[in-house]
């Protein structure tokens, strides 16, 4: 879970960097999170139908069901009774060092997911010829 928690402290610090003005920094935190979520979630759909059901279609109602469910999470995790705030405050207090390696850390993994769902659709455009049939 400190994990987790430490995904969302980054993208909140990208958030409060990049935005102008700054506001809902800790929403647009989880959003970027659940959209990391579904992007690994669709690519796990993708190589499912690539590697072995290439009839398989995936359905747009399970996608906004596990979606929803994603937020639900995020909302219990982050922002009930303003958890992100204590949050933000214990990982602002870790040392120059850890919040380095924590950085590469995450961003690397962030990377990662974005190639892995590039990838995917790349395979699908080899089998079929048409994306947009996930």
């Amino acid at each position: 879970m400190r994990a987790y928690y430490y995904l969302f402290y980054k993208f909140y610090k990208f958030w409060e960097k990049v935005s102008t003005p700054r506001f809902w920094s800790e929403w647009k935190a989880s959003l970027s999170i659940i959209v990391i979520q579904i992007w690994l979630i669709i690519s796990l759909f993708v190589y499912y139908k690539v590697l072995i059901d290439g009839h398989y279609q995936l359905n747009k109602s399970l996608l906004f069901t596990i979606g929803f469910v994603l937020f639900i999470i995020n909302y219990l995790a982050f922002h009930q009774k303003d958890k992100w705030e204590i949050i933000v405050e214990e990982f602002d207090n870790l040392s120059k060092k850890k919040n380095t390696t924590g950085s590469i850390i995450v961003w690397s993994l962030v990377i990662l997911i974005i190639v892995i769902i590039i990838f995917s659709f790349y395979l699908m455009s080899k089998i079929d010829g048409n994306v947009s049939d996930v």
